[in-house]
């Protein structure tokens, strides 16, 4: 009953009608029930039929990682990292992403391996780091291809290998992140890796400007540029 119950306050809150789902999520919240606990922890801190509260938001998340909510975990990660809502701390973050990642969580991994490769909460470890990244690229996390496409080209904690770069950033861009599209475009513009190819370039290129990417952009409006002038 009650996951028959949360799922109708799922479907409420898909339809943006907040204040019905907010009744929902936290009668059954009080009741113990994990995803509700994380759900009205996120409407207090996105300010979602209630006020704004990120104190509330952080107990409420709180609740559910404690249970074990894989998800939730990542979120209370996150917020001690950014310290929105509770005191600002890395190693609180690290212990929290650790938990969701061994669930095999693949947020978790990805914030896990991004704690290692930057040094944050944890010693800094690239080795470590890819071995995350790894865990959460082959369930198909697109940053953490991107990241373990990084790692190849810049031989963090692996050996370098420009092909495996590109193999890792190219999975990635196929599913749409611009950051990655934007690298993809530069690899084959270089020919580093892969074959050069000027007109895969630019249609990657197009594909991350189409998405704001900055850098982009620019390739794209200094292109333009030469062409209007002559240049080559």
């Amino acid at each position: 009953m009650d996951q028959q119950k949360f799922d109708e306050a799922l479907n409420l809150h898909y339809e943006d009608r907040f204040d019905e789902a907010a009744v929902i999520f936290k009668a059954l919240a009080e009741q113990g029930h994990a995803g509700a606990q994380l759900k009205l922890g996120e409407y207090y801190f996105f300010g979602r039929a209630f006020p704004q509260d990120p104190a509330a938001a952080v107990e409420w998340i709180r609740k559910s990682a404690e249970q074990g909510n894989a998800e939730a975990q990542v979120r209370l990660g996150i917020l001690h990292s950014s310290g929105r809502g509770v005191q600002r701390d890395e190693v609180k973050a690290v212990e929290w992403y650790n938990k969701a990642a061994a669930q095999g969580d693949e947020e978790g991994q990805f914030y896990l391996g991004e704690s290692y490769y930057h040094g944050r909460g944890v010693g800094k470890n690239h080795a470590k780091a890819v071995e995350w990244f790894f865990k959460s690229a082959e369930q198909g996390n697109a940053i953490a291809q991107q990241h373990v496409g990084e790692c190849y080209h810049f031989g963090y904690g692996v050996e370098k290998s420009e092909e495996k770069a590109v193999e890792w950033t190219s999975k990635s861009a196929e599913q749409g992140y611009a950051e990655a599209q934007t690298i993809l475009g530069f690899c084959y513009l270089m020919g580093a890796g892969i074959q050069q190819d000027g007109a895969k370039a630019i249609e990657w290129m197009i594909k991350a400007a189409e998405q704001g990417h900055e850098d982009a952009i620019a390739f794209l409006k200094k292109i333009q540029e030469e062409s209007e002038s002559g240049g080559e």
